[in-house]
């Protein structure tokens, strides 16, 4: 065996996990939805998202659970925003007020 091959075997073996774990949602505990979201937002490739996502099996499971938890902001992220929307206000009055001195 190779190692792109391994690779692929291990990457379906933990795809399988989570179609495991999001079967059971919304009866999971807390450290299997802490796995599961971890899975989402930092292993999943596209590939793995959209095969999970095209199982008829899962698609309730999957939508309440993407709404829940995935469609969210993290305190991090809405920092993020607030800086970005401040500096953007910022940029903005800058140039009206550059505007308005040429006026």
């Amino acid at each position: 065996m190779n190692i792109e091959h391994e690779r692929a075997v291990a990457r379906a073996a933990r795809r399988e996990e989570m179609e495991h774990l999001l079967q059971r949602y919304p009866q999971l505990d807390p450290d299997d939805a802490s796995t599961l979201r971890q899975w989402f937002r930092s292993e999943a490739s596209a590939l793995d998202v959209g095969l999970l996502s095209a199982n008829e099996a899962l698609h309730d499971a999957y939508a309440a659970f993407r709404k829940d938890h995935l469609h969210r902001f993290t305190p991090a992220e809405l920092a993020i925003l607030t800086m970005l929307l401040c500096i953007a206000a910022a940029a903005v009055g800058a140039l009206v007020t550059g505007i308005m001195q040429m006026a």
